[in-house]
């Protein structure tokens, strides 16, 4: 007999698979997806602290031939000026965007007539499985000869405080892979052999929704934990200092990513009733029948 209702765990898997699948590849190139990202890092204002401001070096910027001992009261906003002007020529970027499986860059884009700013995202590096994001080591690959990061006020203890977290990138990677695989395996066997009734099926089919589940919570939980510690990491020690703030502000990460293992959960839920219940309609559909036959008997015999 057909069950109608195994649609429910069908469909349900389906919004489980599509959504982890989405997070998981979202950014693999700069056209697909790179509003689904883990964290945003804001360097358009970057400010390195340890840009030479004297009197001197503002001269020379600004070609001007100053008399020694002449004391000039410089505003603080051509300072800023100055600074960013400075900052442009680093070899950064606007912004960077981590993914699950690689990072991507871009530029902000100024529209004068609208008086708003749109960004636009220019390059994505090459997937890797074992992908980490680590934006000290993008800088250091994009300053120009000549600049270091300790040059522009980036420490240590920034490398060290973001290269800590290299472990959980890669764990979350490869549960959510699991997750991925998993959720995809379920919603395959549900189609094929979903629509039977039998304990033994949903048996099977819960225990790996059950493990597709667990493995889409554990990526979620720590994408939720690690992004937060990532920005307190970076806006702590790069924020007031210069000027470079991260956000993890990529709602469809993360919306995707809870709705995954939402779905999931309740695709357990079903396959988990159906193990407990299932067969008893099967069982009185067939002692129905059987009573009917002894019936339409007695009736031939009488």
């Amino acid at each position: 007999m057909v069950r109608i209702t195994f649609l429910i765990p069908v469909l349900l898997g389906v919004l489980a698979f599509i959504c982890s699948l989405l997070v998981l590849i979202a950014g693999r190139d700069a056209d697909f997806l790179t509003n689904i990202y883990l964290l945003r890092l804001d360097t358009s204002n970057i400010k390195p602290s340890g840009l030479n401001l004297d009197i001197n070096s503002i001269a020379d910027k600004l070609g001007l031939d100053i008399p020694d001992g002449l004391k000039l009261d410089i505003p603080d906003s051509l300072l800023d000026s100055l600074t960013q002007t400075t900052a442009k020529k680093l070899g950064l970027r606007d912004f960077y965007t981590s993914h699950v499986l690689n990072y991507c860059e871009g530029v902000i884009l100024h529209d004068d007539d609208n008086k708003k700013n749109r960004t636009q995202t220019t390059y994505c590096s090459p997937v890797n499985g074992l992908y980490a994001f680590d934006p000290t080591d993008i800088f250091e690959r994009q300053l120009f000869p000549g600049i270091t990061l300790e040059s522009i006020g980036i420490t240590k203890d920034v490398e060290r405080g973001i290269k800590a977290l290299t472990v959980a990138y890669k764990v979350m990677f490869i549960t959510l892979a699991i997750g991925v695989a998993l959720s995809g395996l379920s919603l395959l066997l549900a189609v094929l052999i979903g629509w039977k009734e039998s304990r033994g099926i949903a048996l099977i089919l819960g225990i790996i929704s059950f493990l597709g589940l667990i493995s889409l919570a554990i990526a979620t939980v720590i994408a939720t934990v690690m992004a937060t510690k990532l920005r307190d990491v970076i806006n702590d020690k790069l924020g007031d200092i210069v000027n470079v703030w991260a956000a993890n502000d990529g709602g469809y990460f993360m919306g995707l990513s809870w709705a995954a293992t939402a779905a999931m959960f309740f695709v357990v839920l079903y396959w988990s009733v159906g193990c407990c219940c299932g067969g008893r309609g099967r069982r009185r559909s067939q002692h129905n029948e059987k009573t009917e036959m002894m019936r339409e008997e007695k009736a031939l015999g009488g």
